[in-house]
């Protein structure tokens, strides 16, 4: 499925010089099937290199929020929207793990990574997000940014 988003989606939109906002890619990988799990992440990198070689995310949002406060607006969420929950039912000690590999890649490339304080409301960590974007694309030379403007 990641392969054929990146050729299909990803790289094509790349090739047009788009800005490419996706919700997950590479180090969630590296964190919920790695870090958390206890598996070898250098392999999981190599997979990641052979079939997508140098394509990685310019800027990685890590939204951190204490792992009881996030399962709680999950299961809330779950509820209201009658969904599944399957990461959700591996339990606190899973999401310490996943925060803490979050917070591990972030520390170990803090120019490619943004940690963003997510215990706030949905639009309060929106408005953060966005003011970090737009100050990366403002430190890049970009133009034209009135759609991102807070």
């Amino acid at each position: 499925a990641r392969t054929e988003h990146v050729l299909k989606v990803l790289k094509p939109a790349l090739m047009r010089e788009a800005i490419v906002i996706c919700d997950r890619f590479s180090d969630s990988t590296l964190v919920y099937q790695g870090l958390a799990h206890g598996k070898d992440v250098d392999l999981l990198r190599s997979i990641h290199q052979f079939c997508f070689a140098d394509l990685r995310p310019d800027i990685t949002f890590v939204l951190d929020v204490p792992p009881e406060q996030g399962l709680l607006r999950a299961e809330t969420r779950t509820k209201k929207q009658n969904s599944e929950s399957r990461f959700e039912e591996k339990g606190l000690s899973f999401h310490k793990s996943v925060r803490d590999g979050f917070l591990k890649l972030a520390k170990s490339e803090p120019d490619r990574f943004v940690i963003v304080d997510a215990r706030g409301t949905a639009e309060e960590t929106d408005k953060l997000v966005r003011k970090h974007i737009l100050k990366r694309l403002q430190e890049q030379g970009a133009s034209n940014l009135q759609k991102l403007e807070l």
